[in-house]
């Protein structure tokens, strides 16, 4: 992960920040054990996850914030917005859930039920949130960020590289057929 004009990577279980030009080391913070991916810099906080953990590092103070366990493993990046964090977790069991966390409280603001994982992180877009669902015949899904509830579905395929938003038009490569997508 980088902020401004630093790079950020764990080393063991400590978070390293070093100059991004030339390497030299700045600053560190020591990690529990439950903590080890650098996922997302926003603003001053970058969030981190781990087997069954996430956690957030002030830049700022240079300080470990908080770690929340969440019951079950991530299972691919994060995304944030306004103040909440987006991201799907795999339970022992197999199933799959898509939260949307507030860091503030440390507890879900509401979750839902997935078919399956995907490869790639969700993507903010305006009022939705978009995941993969890659074993659903409707493979991607716009949720409400208020509350989770289904927006609209597409059959896109496989989703095996992250969409991009720009402007106002999400873009999605799909597998099978092999296309690229624009959502408005």
């Amino acid at each position: 992960a980088a902020a401004g004009d630093i790079a950020l990577f764990v080393d063991g279980q400590t978070l390293q920040a070093v100059a991004a030009s030339t390497g030299d080391a700045r600053w560190s913070v020591e990690l529990p054990r439950t903590l080890a991916y650098p996922q997302s810099v926003r603003g001053d906080h970058l969030y981190l996850l781990g087997a069954s953990a996430l956690g957030s590092v002030n830049l700022g103070t240079r300080s470990l914030e908080w770690v929340a366990p969440l019951g079950s493993a991530p299972t691919t990046g994060l995304a944030t917005a306004d103040g909440t964090l987006y991201f799907t977790t795999q339970a022992p069991s197999g199933s799959y859930v898509f939260h949307a966390f507030d860091p503030a409280s440390r507890t879900d603001r509401w979750t839902r039920a997935l078919d399956s994982s995907s490869p790639v992180a969700p993507i903010v877009m305006g009022s939705l949130v978009a995941t993969a669902a890659n074993s659903d015949d409707r493979s991607l899904l716009a949720l409400s960020r208020a509350n989770g509830q289904v927006a609209w579905q597409a059959p896109v395929g496989s989703v095996p590289i992250q969409p991009v938003v720009k402007g106002n038009v999400l873009y999605v490569a799909g597998q099978g057929p092999n296309r690229v997508y624009a959502f408005q």
